[in-house]
């Protein structure tokens, strides 16, 4: 079960990968 913050976290987590990819 994720709370608010594990969910903020794993999209941060995301938005990280996304971010190194474009660079």
């Amino acid at each position: 079960m994720f709370t608010r913050d594990d969910e903020i976290r794993i999209k941060g987590d995301e938005n990280a990968v996304d971010n190194a990819e474009q660079v």
